[in-house]
């Protein structure tokens, strides 16, 4: 459906024509009313974690150069960029910084889904989520819970290396 434009940036291109009527229902319930599929500029397909630009706009090389361009910024260049852009593209780029860290969040849960959970800390892990019925306040007692036991484990190792 999509044509990747570029794996690394994790950028790619459709026309109108290629979208489903949930996409398009999804993008115009969320405009202006009167507003047509047309002055679609991009969008972030959170499915395939990938920013995908309208390659039916009458703008689109200049705005892949654009967004090609800004994607290979770090974030405070990236800030000082968007303060340059005409105001034309200020949603456009708005739009592009959500999906730039909706992409950093979906690495960090490739990253977190490769990780090793060692059996001693499933115990109490299966016992804080027994214990609470909110899951915001379970995934952030995990997540402190995880923090603790990295620390003590840092504090082993540099406890350990003292001793040598």
């Amino acid at each position: 459906m999509y044509k990747i434009i570029d794996e690394k940036l994790r950028l790619a291109s459709c026309s109108i024509s290629d979208l489903t009527m949930k996409q398009v229902h999804d993008f115009l319930s969320g405009w202006e009313d009167g507003t047509s599929i047309g002055t679609l500029t991009l969008f972030y397909d959170e499915e395939k974690n990938l920013v995908v630009l309208n390659q039916d706009n009458k703008s689109y090389e200049k705005i892949l150069d654009m967004v090609r361009g800004y994607m290979k910024l770090n974030e405070e260049k990236r800030d000082e960029a968007l303060r340059k852009v005409p105001e034309s593209l200020k949603e456009t780029f708005g739009v592009l910084n959500q999906s730039i860290e909706k992409m950093k969040y979906q690495e960090e849960c490739r990253i977190i889904n490769k990780q090793y959970v060692p059996s001693e800390y499933i115990g109490c892990m299966d016992f804080i989520r027994k214990k609470s019925n909110n899951e915001f306040w379970t995934n952030l007692n995990m997540f402190q819970y995880g923090r603790i036991c990295g620390k003590r484990e840092e504090r082993a190792r540099r406890k350990r290396g003292a001793k040598v």
